[in-house]
């Protein structure tokens, strides 16, 4: 039953984003195209920069397009009136949470590599080659003395770091939409009010952080600090990782939670 409603899930994404995908290489496909005129003419310079503008249009559309499938299919398919037909299938809240979150994220992974894709295609020639050669200076130059050979390891924390930040934020907008479904009236408004408090409790976090940094940067504590990062600038950038990827999953696990407690024990269906 599980896989069954993993399948259905992927359907469902794959029904509504295929279109945003074939916008997004399109028109990528249309600004390569455009780049075999001549490049003196006025009409080729209208047209190149309408045909780069459609690009990012597209690629911001299929980027916003993921999260809001994402955010509104949770939502009709929980607390909505599909949410009687849902909660009625033998499967577990946590299972549902699992994949819905598992299909979410995927989805975002073909997101990310569908404009990827977009621009390679856009750049296809002399433009990728120059952005190839330029990524490589700047990994020869700059990341390879950097890292010390530690490459792999460095891919692998930075590539942990971004899917449990990933996971992290998709499982919040489940939390908040969870949390409010609890109010009586306005529960959208109550959902979005949610994530717009954590969002400012995050900067008013961030504004306290940065002022004690300023007011310990004079100490003594503070330049035995900055010594030992110097010291040992490997482990700390390792640690650093660690911690990154370590928060992401405390955060996640939390909103999991948040969201698993409602759909078992608190649940209001409209």
């Amino acid at each position: 039953m599980v896989k069954k409603l993993l399948k259905y899930e992927f359907s469902f994404y794959y029904k509504r984003m295929l279109p945003l995908f074939l916008v997004v290489l399109g028109t990528a496909l249309l600004n390569r195209i455009t780049q075999f005129f001549e490049a003196d003419t006025s009409s080729y310079r209208i047209l190149f920069g309408s045909s780069v503008v459609l690009l990012v249009v597209a690629s911001l559309a299929a980027v916003i397009g993921v999260i809001v499938i994402a955010v509104s299919r949770y939502y009709k398919n929980m607390f909505a009136n599909e949410g009687y037909l849902t909660l009625s299938l033998p499967v577990t809240s946590e299972q549902h949470l699992v994949s819905k979150l598992t299909a979410a994220f995927l989805w975002s992974v073909f997101t990310g590599i569908c404009v990827l894709l977009g621009i390679a295609v856009a750049t296809a020639g002399d433009v990728f080659a120059e952005l190839m050669k330029a990524g490589f200076y700047m990994v020869r130059k700059v990341v390879w003395p950097a890292v010390h050979g530690n490459t792999i390891g460095y891919g692998i924390e930075f590539l942990l770091a971004l899917i449990t930040a990933s996971v992290k934020v998709i499982l919040l907008c489940y939390a908040c939409l969870s949390i409010g479904q609890r109010a009586k009236k306005n529960r959208i408004g109550l959902s979005v009010g949610c994530f717009f408090i954590y969002y400012f409790a995050c900067q008013i976090l961030g504004t306290v952080c940065v002022i004690l940094v300023t007011i310990l940067a004079q100490s003594p504590l503070m330049e035995k600090l900055l010594k030992f990062l110097e010291e040992n600038t490997i482990l700390c950038l390792h640690l650093g990782a660690g911690f990154v990827i370590l928060w992401n999953l405390c955060f996640a696990a939390v909103y999991f939670l948040i969201s698993n407690h409602i759909l078992k024990k608190k649940l209001n269906l409209e």
